[in-house]
């Protein structure tokens, strides 16, 4: 396992737990050649001179991890930089003979996030700003210290050229409430997601079997990355409106539209956001839901947790094998990973014309876009339709996702079921839409390859196989 863990870049299997990141986006010159831009590739990732200590594989990760679970403030911790390298299909056909129709290679991946507009439902491509612009590849920076990822952006760029430019740079922050990760409407982040570890705080003990959610066979990764723009003021004044109008609480309006309070207890599971008020029953509950152990088996009508509801509609759980088998998806994805992604996203503000803007970046790694994050998008958080009772009498039209939800062009608006007592028939329908308060801005599929794969790159070889 160890050599396995060794060739697998970081923040995949695990997150970097860093709270800046930096995102680089970068072009290949036209006329610089595969051997130059390899060697480059392969100095920036192994031999840059960047005066503090670099992360850049999984295992390196996990062993920098326990030493700082051993010793919280150790400089080396503080100052260090996790490193990934991710290429768009452009980037990576520099190096490769493939084309755009090559079945060895993810479809989306292939033709790039612009061809997909209108399968995602997403704006024109003139409206993506920076992210209009080719992009060939993508460094990712995360440290503790902010002063680290200045000091290796600016080798980075040294390194690079003339060979390749760094077209814009995106920066990430993560936001606390206490001890809590939040994203930037105030709920608590980074919930449920697959674990690849038995976590024994001074060693890590590998779930294998796990590793496809993630991972292609040699140790690499897909990656899609979408900037989305959160407007708080918005979204605030439409939880009023859905409270006044249905008579419930802020909190549990809010608790409709993603799931969960913002705190991260389950609507499926209680009522009552208080978790120092809990039974064990319940606390137990609540920890076999965020490990994805059960989903709505006590909620099959939505009288808890609406159907609509972020979470549900993004990760349906243990519903996930009927959908499989009621969908064109039947016979094609693998079950074990079907509609599962590795979220990886983060914070960011900032200004635009004199104007504060807020939003996620998210980053959600897998080894099949086709069948993990298109289902989730497409045919989950954009469909109106249950993803639970799809047939029949009962099959019911339930609305967009409220958070991730895009809407066609023309679209035939849908409204939503909204809860007036928790777990009582009697819900209320009626278009409270929160889309709006969720902008897409742009975005590539990239594919993080394995560390291999970077170490061909400063062999002075092409056409890597």
């Amino acid at each position: 396992m160890e050599s396995q863990l060794d060739n697998i870049q970081p923040n995949i299997l695990k997150s970097h737990g860093r709270k800046f990141v930096r995102f680089l986006f970068i072009q290949f010159l036209d006329d610089s050649s595969p051997t130059e831009l390899g060697e480059k590739l392969y100095q920036l990732y192994f031999e840059g001179d960047y005066g503090f200590k670099v992360v850049n594989s999984t295992a390196d990760q996990l062993e920098n991890t326990t030493r700082f679970n051993s010793n919280r403030h150790t400089v080396d911790h503080q100052d260090s930089i996790v490193v990934n390298l991710h290429l768009s299909f452009n980037g990576l056909s520099k190096f490769e003979s493939i084309n755009s129709g090559d079945p060895n290679w993810d479809l989306y991946f292939r033709k790039g996030m612009k061809y997909f507009i209108d399968t995602f439902n997403d704006p024109p491509a003139d409206k993506w700003g920076d992210y209009d612009a080719r992009i060939d590849a993508m460094i990712s920076l995360a440290s503790n210290a902010e002063k680290s990822l200045e000091a290796a952006e600016s080798k980075i760029r040294e390194i690079l050229s003339p060979s390749a430019q760094i077209l814009f740079t995106e920066d990430g922050k993560k936001l606390f409430k206490g001890e809590d990760a939040i994203e930037p409407f105030g709920f608590k982040d980074n919930i449920s997601n697959p674990r690849f570890f038995f976590d024994y705080g001074r060693h890590y003990e590998a779930m294998t079997s796990k590793f496809k959610i993630a991972l292609d066979p040699a140790g690499g990764s897909y990656l899609v990355f979408r900037k989305l723009e959160q407007d708080i003021t918005k979204f605030n004044c439409k939880v009023a409106a859905l409270a006044k109008a249905l008579n419930i609480t802020k909190e549990y309006a809010e608790a409709q539209i993603v799931g969960r309070f913002k705190n991260g207890v389950p609507l499926t599971i209680s009522s009552n956001p208080d978790l120092k008020s809990k039974t064990k029953e319940e606390r137990d509950l609540i920890e076999e839901f965020d490990h994805n152990h059960i989903g709505y088996e006590a909620d099959e009508q939505g009288l808890k947790c609406p159907y609509h509801a972020h979470i549900r509609k993004c990760n349906p759980r243990n519903e996930r094998s009927k959908i499989l088998e009621e969908t064109a998806y039947q016979g094609k994805a693998d079950h074990e990973i079907f509609g599962l992604i590795v979220r990886r996203g983060i914070p960011y503000e900032e200004e635009v014309n004199g104007e504060k803007k807020t939003g996620l970046l998210f980053l959600c790694y897998q080894s099949d876009i086709v069948h993990q994050f298109v289902p989730i998008q497409k045919d989950w958080c954009n469909h109106p339709d249950s993803i639970l009772i799809t047939e029949g009498e009962f099959k019911k039209k339930i609305g967009l996702d409220p958070i991730s939800g895009q809407y066609p062009t023309n679209p035939k608006i849908v409204e939503n079921s909204w809860q007036k007592e928790w777990g009582k028939e009697g819900s209320q329908k009626s278009y409270h839409g929160f889309q709006d308060t969720v902008t897409f801005k742009g975005g590539e599929f990239f594919y993080t390859p394995p560390i291999n794969y970077i170490r061909e790159l400063g062999s002075s070889r092409t056409n890597i196989v």
